[in-house]
Order: C-alpha cells, then sequence, then structure tokens
C-alpha cells in the first residue's frame, strides 16, 4: 500500500469511527448524566419532603407534651412546690427536654428545673414576647442555653385563664436529642435544617463525599423551618462504566459503517479501473483502425475483384459455392473493418437538425422486411408533432438498424418488435422493443464492453458503436430486460434549437 493510500485510510477511520465514537459517547455521557441527576434530584426530593414530616411530627409531640404541662401547672393554681416537682418530674422522663422554666407574665423565672447561676428575666426574648402577644405557644431560634450552655431551640407556651396570662411555661428543646431521633430514619442522604433566620440547626449523614452533591429542600409545617438535603452524584466508576459501555457500542456500528464506506469506495475504484481500462481499449482500437483499416480494405478490394472474375469463369457448382462463401467472409471482414472506424475514430459527419419521424420513415421499409423473415411483426407509432434532434442522419440510421438487428436476432421464433417516441421535457426519448427470450442479468452488465458478446459470430463492437455515436450528440442509451419477458431500449437525444424555438 503507498503513502497516498495510507493516509487516506487513516483518514476516513479518524473521521468515520474514532471521531463519531468519542462524540457519540459525549452525549450519551451527556444523555445518562442528566438522567441519572434528575433521578437523584427526586429523590432527594423525596427525602427531604420524608424528613420534613418526622420534623413536623417530633415538634408536634414536644409541643403537645408542653400544652399538656401547661394545664396541669394551670391546674395547681400557682402552688410553685407543685410546679416544681411536675417540671422535675418531667424532665427526668423525657430526654428531649434540657430543662423547664415557669415564668411570671414580666420574665422571671420563677420555677427551673436547673440550677440557675444568678436571676434571669426573659422579657427579652423575642418568643417570650410572641406568646405573650399571641397566647399562643411560641418557638425560638435556636441559641446556646443561658443555664445550660447547650445549643437548643425554646418553646413558650402561655397559662391563660379568662384571657388573661398567668404566667408561661417555657421548654428547652435538646437539638442533639432531636437530631438523634432523626437520624435512625437516615439512609444515604445528608440532612441539615435551617431556621427562618437562615441559621443551621441540624446537620447530620455522611462526613465525606466522593461526587458534588446534589441539593432539595423541603419547608416543615409546624415550624418555620427549611430540610436542605443532599445526595451524592455519580462518581468516576459511574462515568467509566459508561463510557466503555458506550464506546463499544459506537465502535461496533461506525467499524460496520467504515467497512461499507471501504466496500463501496473499492467498488467505485474498480468501476473506475474497468472505465479507463474500456478507455484504453477504445484508445487502442482507434490506433489500430487508424493504421491498418484502410491498408486491410485495399488488398480485400482486390481479392474480391479477382474472386468476382473466377466466379464467372468457374461455372461449377461446387466451385460456386466456394466463391460465394468467400464473398461472405470478404463482406464480414469489410463489416468488421468498417466498425474498428466508427469505433476508433467516427469519421467526420455532417450535423444538421433532422426529424426522428423521417428517419424512422425511411427505415421501416427496411426494417419490414427484415422482421418478414423472422417471423416478426413490426409495430411503429408516432408522435403528432415533429420532434427535431441534431446529428448526422447516417449516424442515427446505423444506431437504430443496429438496435432493430439485435432485437430481430433476439426472436428466432417470431414475437413483435415495437418501435415508438415521445417528449420528456427538453430530451426525444426513442423506445425499442421485442418479446424475444431478454437478457441475463450477467450479460446487461457487460453489453457494453469491448468485445464482450454472447453471439456465435458477433464482435461484440456494434452497441458500443451505438453509444459511442450516441455520446457523441450528447445522447444515451439505457438497456432494460427481462429473463423471459423481452428487452426495451430507450435511446436519449436532446431536442435541438429549432424543435425548443
Amino acid at each position: 500500500m503507498t503513502k497516498h493510500k495510507w493516509i487516506t485510510h487513516i483518514f476516513f477511520y479518524l473521521f468515520i469511527v474514532i471521531i463519531p465514537s468519542l462524540l457519540f459517547c459525549f452525549f450519551y455521557i451527556q444523555y445518562k448524566s442528566d438522567q441519572e441527576t434528575e433521578k437523584i434530584q427526586q429523590e432527594a426530593q423525596r427525602y427531604a419532603g420524608f424528613h420534613a414530616m418526622n420534623i413536623d411530627s417530633f415538634i408536634g409531640e414536644t409541643i403537645g407534651r408542653l400544652e399538656t404541662m401547661a394545664m396541669m401547672v394551670q391546674l395547681q393554681q400557682g402552688d410553685l412546690a407543685h410546679i416544681g416537682y411536675l417540671l422535675d418530674q418531667t424532665k427526668m422522663k423525657d430526654a428531649r427536654f434540657s430543662g423547664f422554666y415557669w415564668t411570671h407574665p414580666k420574665g422571671d423565672i420563677l420555677i427551673s428545673t436547673n440550677p440557675l447561676p444568678q436571676n434571669i428575666n426573659l422579657k427579652d426574648r423575642d418568643y417570650f414576647q410572641e406568646a405573650l402577644k399571641t397566647q399562643q405557644t411560641a418557638i425560638s431560634h435556636a441559641h446556646l442555653g443561658r443555664v445550660t450552655g447547650r445549643f437548643i431551640v425554646s418553646i413558650a407556651t402561655p397559662v391563660v385563664h379568662k384571657d388573661h396570662v398567668l404566667g408561661v411555661l417555657i421548654g428547652s428543646v435538646r437539638l442533639d436529642v432531636m437530631q438523634e431521633f432523626l437520624s435512625r430514619s437516615l439512609d444515604q442522604e445528608d440532612v441539615l435544617v435551617y431556621d427562618r433566620s437562615g441559621q443551621q440547626l441540624i446537620e447530620w449523614g455522611r462526613e465525606k463525599r466522593e461526587a458534588t452533591p446534589i441539593l432539595a429542600t423541603a419547608a416543615t409545617g409546624r415550624v418555620p423551618w427549611e430540610v436542605a438535603i443532599r445526595l451524592p452524584s455519580k462518581d468516576e466508576k459511574w462515568f467509566l462504566h459508561n463510557f466503555i459501555l458506550a464506546l463499544v457500542i459506537s465502535l461496533v456500528f461506525t467499524h460496520i459503517l467504515f467497512i461499507l464506506v471501504q466496500y463501496d469506495r473499492l467498488r467505485r475504484r474498480l468501476k473506475l479501473e474497468q472505465l479507463q481500462n474500456d478507455a484504453q481499449k477504445m484508445e487502442l482500437i482507434g490506433s489500430l483502425a487508424a493504421s491498418t483499416a484502410h491498408e486491410i480494405r485495399n488488398p480485400l478490394t482486390g481479392i474480391k475483384g479477382l474472386t468476382t472474375l473466377l466466379s464467372e469463369r468457374h461455372k461449377n457448382e461446387q466451385d460456386q459455392f466456394y466463391f460465394s462463401v468467400i464473398q461472405q467472409e470478404i463482406d464480414r471482414i469489410n463489416t468488421i473493418v468498417s466498425e474498428f472506424l466508427v469505433l476508433g475514430k467516427p469519421t467526420v459527419q455532417v450535423t444538421k437538425d433532422i426529424n426522428i419521424s423521417d428517419v424512422l420513415g425511411e427505415l421501416v421499409p427496411i426494417m419490414e422486411s427484415e422482421a418478414h423473415l423472422f417471423n416478426v411483426e413490426l409495430s411503429y407509432t408516432s408522435t403528432p408533432a415533429p420532434l427535431w434532434v441534431r446529428c448526422s442522419k447516417d449516424h442515427l440510421k446505423q444506431v437504430i438498424l443496429n438496435i432493430a438487428k439485435n432485437a430481430l436476432e433476439a426472436m428466432p421464433n417470431g414475437g413483435t418488435l415495437s418501435i415508438g417516441m415521445n417528449q420528456v421535457k427538453d430530451q426525444c426519448i426513442l423506445v425499442i422493443t421485442d418479446t424475444g427470450d431478454g437478457i441475463p442479468e450477467d450479460v446487461l452488465k457487460k453489453i457494453f464492453h469491448p468485445f464482450f458478446t454472447s453471439k456465435k459470430h458477433g464482435t461484440g463492437l456494434g452497441l458500443v458503436i451505438c453509444k459511442r455515436i450516441l455520446e457523441m450528440y450528447n445522447g444515451s442509451i439505457t438497456i432494460h430486460s427481462t429473463r423471459g419477458q423481452g428487452t426495451k431500449v430507450e435511446i436519449t437525444l436532446p431536442l435541438s434549437s429549432e424543435q425548443n424555438s
């Protein structure tokens, strides 16, 4: 393989296999990644909703417990000893609370389950003021407790009697206990909880993520908090697996495509080489015809004349038979030489605008006599308007007679020879059809190759000459044939300027 062919081969392999495979892998990975990201996003949103519901459940139970205690405190009618006992017992039994505080409406802590380092007033707390104002349970932001020093959320429930606030019961909820409670339902997600000010209350889950996380959020219903969920996106192993899969699939299909392209290129190259070989044959024939045709005709003329003289002198029947055979063979040599001249270098002919109907009118009587010998019926149809083409009348006659002769020889047992013509746009179409045995497909492919013939005494030049003559006038010839159904020959010639005008 030459260097040029190697470069061409590499070029096609690069643009048919490598580049399309890489592009397919890129778009496939992008598509699969988008699908997986959307799937993980939906899963993260489901986790967010689930944990928001758990937080609502936890806070709801906590508020319910505190409000029940507030009712019990109200029943004590200000008995601080009994209230203190109730708060201590509840703290011991419920680990979610770090402490309870019974406060005066002015904010002073009257009872505490935890030792107080000093007198503490909660009047400055927003949640305390909100509970007094709304006479409803209020929840604080996360903060460090003054008493315990833990990170807590305070829940304030006012004790109201006849629209008069007797005091405020405050429960400090331990966020670490809340986190422990919620972590029981943890799967593979990271959970973060923020209050309405954006302060982070809780975070739990995996410490390290191997890939960029995908986020989803959901709001809680009982408290103004927001739950954020982090799930890992697909890691390098996932990308490598899908890339290899896409690469294998794409390489299979692109190699099939590459083989088909190479096969088509090889077929085209063989066809081109065949055309080049045919052209070389034609050129060789032209050179041989130009140098030898006239030289062959000169002795043939002498031989033919002497044979005629001898035939007149020797009247014996056997001699006359031999002379007739010699005359036939001389005529056949003359025909072959004439075909050589036309095939190699067509003689100069005067071209002019001719009406094909007139040409066929001159040829029909000749073809009828030939058809009669073959027991063939001749059918001829013409167009109402004349069709003018620019060519040599002798050349056109030669083409039509050659095609008609082949058609008659294809019907040794009789049949029908049909000749018709019509106009298609600026083209004249002449159609010659026979009802003979048809041409085999393998023969039809080679029918225009020089010297190829299926006849016993054929030269393989007749159709080649017809094609060459038509191409001289920008025409063409096409043959359609089906075995056992006959043959149709279409001759196409461009209409002359007189016809187009």
